[in-house]
């Protein structure tokens, strides 16, 4: 194949490689940045017993790690992938679940 049919292929496929790269450079800075500003918090968070603030971070932190891992074993169908996914599900389903619990439920009064 030589480049002519290979840039053929590029424009009949309708994506800009240019676009693409863009985003996945995009997204695993933001997934940087996220770690960075997020790991901070909840140290800080934890040294003054904020927990309700970790229990929202870890919530956060960890439905996007599941996002991550879900499209990855969609996209590469590696064991891996899911076994993250499951992680980052239960994970992501306990922090709320903390941070519900903790959180509206002292509110409203049904634990002390």
């Amino acid at each position: 194949m030589n480049k002519d049919e290979i840039l053929a292929r590029s424009r009949e496929s309708g994506q800009d490689e240019g676009i693409i790269h863009a985003e996945n450079v995009g997204s695993k800075r933001g997934y940087l940045y996220l770690e960075t500003v997020g790991l901070p918090l909840i140290l800080f968070s934890f040294l003054t017993q904020q927990f309700l603030v970790i229990y929202a971070i870890l919530t956060l932190y960890s439905v996007y790690t599941y996002g991550l891992m879900i499209t990855n074993y969609q996209q590469f169908n590696q064991r891996r992938y899911l076994v993250g996914a499951i992680f980052f599900g239960v994970v992501s389903g306990v922090t709320f679940g903390l941070l519900f619990v903790r959180g509206v439920g002292i509110q409203q009064g049904w634990w002390g």
